[in-house]
């Protein structure tokens, strides 16, 4: 009898949704399909603390250059089993007109989640800082829900609202459809597409291909 292990499953995945982005390109030619790359590691080295790393990349542009690139570094609190509160800072850059520009500034967040049958529910909210965004202040609400009841997969939907503190309310939305696959003991990818709708002038929308990898230590 066939078994597919989980890594194959994710390559499977991946695969499929890469075929549904080049769909998507195809049909949207002039806007192309971005790519997200990302990995974290989190160490729990205490029953109420972790050291948090982060990072983060974009190629834009039908793969053609990188757009961003992002670190972050910081801690998190665990006041109870459904919360985590925490500070990290961010140093990035941005490919603006061939010319990369520095961005870097502090973030603050809450994580709610809780699980009811196969279902596991989070609402995270993020507020982020950095003095050189013509949005310095910026709130991000991010929903998410995810099924556990299948094997070797995990698939999630997920929703990410970003507004201005400054005065000029919503920003961008993300609207997320992908799958988790525990790989090892400790480690996750999740493989993902995102339909990203910018407010500018004109409403925008690009189409976005992840990747993230997740280790967590205790």
């Amino acid at each position: 009898m066939f078994k597919m292990t989980k890594i194959k499953f994710a390559a499977v995945a991946l695969t499929i949704m890469a075929i549904f982005a080049a769909q998507v390109e195809l049909a949207n030619a002039e806007e192309g399909v971005q790519l997200r790359g990302s990995s974290s590691v989190k160490w729990k080295f205490d029953d109420h603390y972790s050291l948090d790393l982060l990072q983060e990349y974009y190629a834009t542009e039908n793969f053609e250059r990188f757009e961003k690139f992002k670190n972050a570094a910081g801690l998190s609190y665990y006041p109870a089993d459904w919360l985590r509160l925490g500070a990290d800072y961010v140093i990035g850059f941005e490919n603006e007109e061939d010319q990369w520009k520095l961005h870097h500034g502090p973030r603050f967040s809450g994580k709610l989640k809780f699980e009811e049958s196969d279902f596991k529910f989070f609402n995270r909210l993020m507020v982020e800082y950095a003095p050189d965004r013509i949005e310095p202040w910026r709130l991000r609400d991010k929903i998410k829900i995810k099924y556990t009841g299948f094997e070797p997969v995990q698939p999630f939907l997920a929703d990410e609202v970003f507004v201005s503190l400054t005065g000029n309310g919503f920003l961008k939305n993300r609207a997320y459809v992908g799958f988790t696959v525990p790989v090892l003991k400790g480690v996750e990818l999740d493989t993902f597409y995102i339909l990203e709708t910018v407010a500018e002038e004109e409403v925008g929308h690009a189409h976005v291909l992840g990747i993230k990898v997740g280790y967590r230590f205790r």
